[in-house]
């Protein structure tokens, strides 16, 4: 009873949207669990797509030095 139950619904084909980021899994985590962005998209493989807004440019703009560092080791 304690346990909260999540659904998610994301978009399968990202490809027919033109206004995404996409980036690696750290990357993802930040923008997730520390700004709240909901992911758009996932291709299974480590890829991650999230919708153009303002509030994702500002939190991409306060991403720590460590994540991004980590991020270039990352294969997307």
């Amino acid at each position: 009873m304690g346990r909260f139950h999540w659904r998610l619904i994301m978009i399968l084909n990202p490809d027919f949207i033109k206004d995404k980021y996409e980036c690696g899994e750290s990357i993802k985590n930040y923008l997730v669990f520390q700004c709240g962005i909901p992911i758009l998209s996932h291709d299974g493989v480590g890829k991650y797509y999230f919708s153009k807004t303002d509030k994702l440019e500002q939190s991409i703009k306060k991403i720590p030095f460590g994540i991004k560092i980590k991020a270039l080791f990352e294969k997307i």
